[in-house]
């Protein structure tokens, strides 16, 4: 595999790192766990359950799902507890989570599928004592394959907001994974929690999603590495 594609985290955060740590802006900050959905309304409950049952706060964490009028069971979705549901005409993956960014309140944005399992307790404080005040920092947990295939990032609104958008316009789930890895990677603030924080991704394969993050991976040198360092400068003033 190509070493663009498998950067080594500028900041690998462990419990040393966590108890070191004297964040002020984030110790209280609101937590958006947006799940994008299709045909797995059990999945989605899952998800929810275990973000809710894991975190310290769950006060501090809102949670949205959505998913799109092609999905048969749509209508199940509406039935999650404490979650807000949302139905879009939208297929793509990028315009279901910038769907629920525009919804919703958090300062700090988890963007995970709807077959994701929160595994480890305390997960939404780690996340509030790791971010950095300046509110610049792209996260990620362990998804069982440790920091080489990095999914479902973690960034703050106040990047969001410097951007317009949480996910990239028309990139699907390994391109928005390598997006803001490398965005991070290249702003010097790519943290990977995988010491403290699992994720288990329940359709994971591992030779499946390599194959698939090399060819989007050569794609997005050739089509985007312009737009993506022109993304970092504006994040950039922000530090």
């Amino acid at each position: 595999h190509n070493d663009y594609w498998f950067f080594e985290p500028d900041f690998r955060v462990d419990n040393d790192y966590i108890e070191s740590t004297q964040t002020s802006v984030y110790k209280n900050a609101k937590i958006s766990v947006l799940i994008v959905g299709y045909s797995r309304p059990e999945g989605a409950m899952r998800c929810v359950t275990s973000a809710r049952l894991t975190a310290d706060r769950p006060e501090l964490v809102e949670i949205m799902v959505v998913t799109d009028e092609s999905d048969p069971l749509s209508e199940r979705y509406k039935n999650l507890p404490e979650t807000n549901s949302f139905i879009i005409t939208q297929h793509e993956t990028s315009k279901k989570w910038n769907h629920l960014y525009s919804k919703c309140a958090g300062d700090i944005i988890v963007m995970v599928a709807d077959d994701v399992i929160f595994e480890s307790r305390g997960w939404d404080e780690l996340l509030r004592r790791a971010w950095p005040d300046d509110g610049i920092a792209v996260m990620f947990s362990d998804n069982g394959d440790g920091f080489e295939l990095l999914e479902f990032p973690v960034i703050s609104r106040k990047i969001a907001e410097s951007l317009g958008y949480a996910a990239y316009p028309g990139l699907h789930h390994v391109g928005l994974d390598s997006w803001w890895e490398i965005i991070g990677k290249n702003l010097g603030r790519l943290y990977y929690l995988g010491d403290v924080w699992k994720l288990r991704h329940e359709h994971y394969e591992v030779s499946h999603v390599h194959n698939r993050r090399d060819r989007k991976g050569v794609n997005m040198i050739r089509d985007y590495e312009h737009l993506i360092l022109e993304e970092t400068e504006k994040l950039r003033r922000e530090m």
